[in-house]
């Protein structure tokens, strides 16, 4: 008997702090079935399960304010039944778990991984930033080949040549790149210490990055966006200080068909300093 097939829609937005009324803007937009959210302020974390309560969407995890952490998390909500997964680490911990965080999610007689994830900047926190790279590619290995989403704020690439330059190809410019006006292309920087005095090479922030974004083969994710449509077409996702930049993405595991993959641009700026990024995606049901 042939499986069958069962539609979800999937929304993934970086509410920048602000206040759980922004969830009206998105309802007006979207009816998500799997919700991943990024800085939500943890005194707003009730406000925030009464609003998606009315849109018939649930939380997880339960996580708290700890010592020396941020005062926002990240949370994931669904319709269907899900419960939160704690991530297990090869290596070293990132540098806030409230900031990586993950859920099982069963629906049809099935379940799959929804990780929800946001990388710190880099020009704030320096090489924390890649050691949450470093944390969400032990996750995502961990996942591989079970049924997997991988969603927020990536805080990366730089650029997309593609889009901007005509180049062929589609491939990124990561922040462990810059300009060589002399050569004319991207190359990656030198050593660089952070405001903590970690110090490191460009060319391992920039294969932290690619790694994600380039090696399919390796983690068996693929680009939502540029799967539906176009590799290395993107339109800006957030803009800060004036710049334009392409931070929020999705993956997704080849057990999802991506119908449609579309930036909510609407909610940007009024209700945050970026887009939501929304897909239909087709995931087959056991049978």
């Amino acid at each position: 008997m042939p499986k069958k097939s069962i539609r979800i829609r999937v929304v993934t937005w970086n509410v920048n702090r602000r206040g759980a009324e922004v969830l009206d803007a998105l309802k007006d937009l979207a009816k998500p079935d799997v919700l991943t959210l990024q800085e939500v302020r943890f005194s707003q974390r009730t406000a925030f399960e009464k609003h998606l309560d009315k849109m018939d969407l649930k939380c997880s995890p339960e996580w708290q304010p700890r010592a020396g952490g941020k005062d926002y998390g990240n949370l994931i909500a669904t319709r269907w039944t899900s419960k939160p997964v704690a991530p297990q680490y090869s290596r070293e911990k990132p540098p806030w778990d409230e900031l990586l965080v993950q859920a099982s999610v069963s629906v049809g007689g099935r379940s799959f991984l929804v990780i929800n994830v946001h990388i710190p900047n880099g020009s704030g926190y320096g090489w924390k930033k890649i050691g949450t790279f470093d944390a969400l590619k032990d996750v995502v290995r961990k996942a591989k080949g079970k049924p997997c989403i991988v969603a927020g704020d990536f805080n990366e690439p730089q650029l997309i040549p593609l889009q901007d330059g005509g180049r062929d190809g589609g491939q990124i410019v990561t922040w462990g790149q810059y300009w060589d006006g002399r050569e004319g292309r991207f190359d990656c920087w030198g050593r660089w210490k952070d405001r903590s005095g970690k110090s490191g090479f460009g060319r391992k922030w920039d294969m932290a990055v690619r790694w994600l974004f380039e090696k399919e083969d390796k983690h068996g994710l693929r680009h939502a966006y540029w799967k539906a449509n176009g590799q290395g077409v993107m339109p800006v996702s957030h803009v800060t200080r004036g710049q334009a930049r392409w931070f929020d993405h999705m993956f997704v595991s080849q057990d999802f068909h991506v119908e449609r993959c579309e930036y909510l641009h609407k909610l940007r700026p009024r209700h945050s300093d970026h887009s939501a990024l929304s897909a239909t995606l087709m995931f087959a049901e056991q049978g």
